[in-house]
């Protein structure tokens, strides 16, 4: 269906859906071969690292509850390009879904 014979709130959401995949690729493009940003991926790693050698030596429940929490979000750091590679995908998928269905309809319209 042609854009301007959609309905608003479907162009709404194509345009909430692309919003997210600019900002996604701002961001990756932004990171990608940036050398302070693998330095900090450099240094989130290593304590990824210390963390999972020495988890076995908390006795403090408490302790090792924050040390669980701490583990997680550096590895939502580490993980951080990726996580927005993956929004961006999903978001094109989502675009790509709802205009090809627009073109299905269509067809089929034509279709008799």
């Amino acid at each position: 269906m042609p854009q301007s014979q959609r309905p608003p709130e479907i162009e709404d959401v194509i345009k909430e859906k692309l919003d997210i995949v600019k900002r996604a690729q701002f961001i990756v493009d932004g990171l990608r071969d940036n050398g302070a940003w693998e330095m900090v991926l450099e240094d989130f790693g290593k304590e990824c690292n210390r963390l999972d050698d020495n988890w076995c030596f908390v006795k403090d429940v408490e302790v090792w509850k924050e040390w669980r929490v701490t583990k997680l979000a550096v590895l939502k750091v580490l993980n951080l390009v990726d996580d927005y590679k993956a929004d961006m995908d999903t978001a094109q998928a989502e675009i790509a879904k709802i205009t090809s269905t627009d073109d299905a309809i269509i067809k089929d319209f034509d279709n008799g």
